[in-house]
């Protein structure tokens, strides 16, 4: 069985300071001597801009119902655009009206998101050829029908002692339904 970790600390807390810069500009230095492409690499691992997409402008990025992100290389770094009037992500919305609208679209934002950037690192990593473009498009129209019900399963799951944890078929029953079949759409 296992045990809780249990440690005893104290905090004190002394008068305020100021602290100033060393070199007077107020901004980081790098541990020894990085050249620009380590320094680039520190840069990537933070979150895009993601650019919202909503039903009004599908026509412009080639969206339909069914489609939740697109990635586009502008010749430096890639621009990410997600639909946000996404079928599956509305049904979720109207199905899960106790939660958070705005907490929902974040996790399909960025969920679809950090799998994209994934896409996009592994296709680089393996010098892959293909269109990574159309692939990202393709596979994140399937991934956006069970994004959101993956998260919120795996987030209620629980464990008890010496059991394995299972999802059960219940939770996932509409997770494949059209878009069309569970929600009447304008």
């Amino acid at each position: 069985r296992t045990q809780p970790f249990e440690d005893e600390f104290f905090v004190v807390v002394g008068p305020k300071q100021e602290s100033t810069p060393s070199d007077g500009d107020g901004g980081r230095k790098t541990k020894g001597d990085k050249d620009d492409k380590e320094a680039d690499k520190n840069e990537k691992m933070s979150l895009p801009e993601v650019v919202e997409v909503r039903r009004d402008d599908w026509d412009n990025f080639g969206f339909d119902i069914e489609s939740a992100l697109k990635v586009t290389f502008n010749g430096k770094t890639w621009d990410f655009f997600v639909n946000m009037d996404n079928g599956f992500l509305k049904n979720e919305m109207k199905a899960n009206t106790k939660s958070n609208a705005k907490l929902l679209e974040a996790r399909y934002k960025y969920g679809l998101t950090l799998f994209a950037l994934s896409m996009l690192k592994d296709h680089d990593e393996n010098d892959s050829d293909g269109d990574v473009e159309a692939l990202i498009m393709e596979v994140t129209k399937s991934l956006a029908r069970v994004l959101l019900p993956i998260i919120d399963n795996l987030g209620n799951l629980e464990v008890e002692d010496g059991e394995e944890a299972n999802v059960s078929n219940d939770d996932m029953v509409d997770v494949l339904a059209q878009p069309e079949e569970a929600v009447a759409w304008n």
